[in-house]
C-alpha cells in the first residue's frame, strides 16, 4: 500500500512554524504503525520513500512492511480507506513464510 502526503514545501522554508510539512510526515508515519498494530500487525516496519513530484504536488510514498494474517490486512485496509486523508494503495504483497499452516503472512504494503 502506498500512502501520500502532499505539500508544496521543497525547501527549509517554512520549517521554523510550530507544525510544518516534516512534522506531518512524521505523524502521519506514526499514524500508520498505530493502525497496523490496532489491527493485529506484527513488527511494522514504517518507512518513507522517496519523494516525487506530480504536477504542483509533492507525493511521498510510504512503505509498511510487518507480519500479519488475511483478516488483519484486511481490516487494515477498511480503515485506511475510512480515513478523510488523501491516500491511494499502490503496492501490495503477501507471502507465507513457512508451510507448517502458521496463518501469519508476510505483508509489504506501499501507499501514496
Amino acid at each position: 500500500m502506498r500512502c501520500a502526503i502532499y505539500t508544496r514545501k521543497s525547501t527549509e522554508e517554512g520549517l521554523e512554524q510550530e507544525f510544518n510539512s516534516l512534522d506531518a510526515q512524521r505523524e502521519y508515519q506514526r499514524w500508520l504503525t498505530d493502525l497496523a498494530l490496532l489491527n493485529g500487525w506484527k513488527s511494522p516496519k514504517v518507512t518513507l520513500l522517496s519523494r516525487s513530484r506530480r504536477g504542483p504536488a509533492t507525493v511521498i510514498p510510504v512503505n509498511i512492511k510487518a507480519q500479519a494474517t488475511l483478516d488483519d490486512v484486511n481490516r487494515f485496509l477498511e480503515r485506511l480507506e475510512a480515513t478523510p486523508v488523501l491516500q491511494r494503495v499502490t503496492h501490495l504483497k503477501f507471502d507465507s513464510p513457512s508451510f507448517d499452516g502458521n496463518p501469519l503472512l508476510n505483508v509489504d504494503l506501499t501507499t501514496e
